[in-house]
This record gives C-alpha cells, sequence and structure tokens, in this order.
C-alpha cells in the first residue's frame, strides 16, 4: 500500500457485509485459501478466508456496475 488509507467510521461491519472492487487490499492474522474458481473462459478467480483481526480496503472501485436484473 504505497498511500495512505483512510478509516470509514460508517462502512459496515455486520455479519453477512460484502465489499466489491477492482483491486481490494486485505490483511488478516490467518489467511485460509479455498481454491480457484471460474470467473470467464479466460479469467479465474481465487477464493480465501481471513480471520482474526481481517481488514479490507477499496484500493481501486469498480469502473461498470451491472444494473439490478428484474
Amino acid at each position: 500500500m504505497a498511500e495512505a488509507l483512510s478509516i470509514d467510521k460508517n462502512a459496515a461491519t455486520v455479519e453477512g457485509s460484502a465489499i466489491r472492487g477492482e483491486k481490494i487490499y486485505a490483511q488478516a492474522r490467518k489467511i485460509i485459501p479455498k481454491g480457484v474458481t471460474t470467473g470467464s473462459s479466460t479469467h479465474n478467480i481465487q477464493r480465501c478466508d481471513l480471520e482474526a483481526n481481517a481488514y479490507a480496503v477499496i484500493a481501486k472501485p469498480l469502473r461498470f456496475l451491472s444494473s439490478p436484473k428484474k
């Protein structure tokens, strides 16, 4: 993390909350790899669990948001 990142006091800290972004910085005392899943034909998605004092910051927000399905 080259630049200083600020903490948002209003960020979700409730169980089940999620964040999305192009790039997310995260740190935790324990990182548990969960494997690789497919995202598209050419991209793979890596999954992991963060435990014990987990902290994540959106470093680069999503460029394109899909509209909700009706």
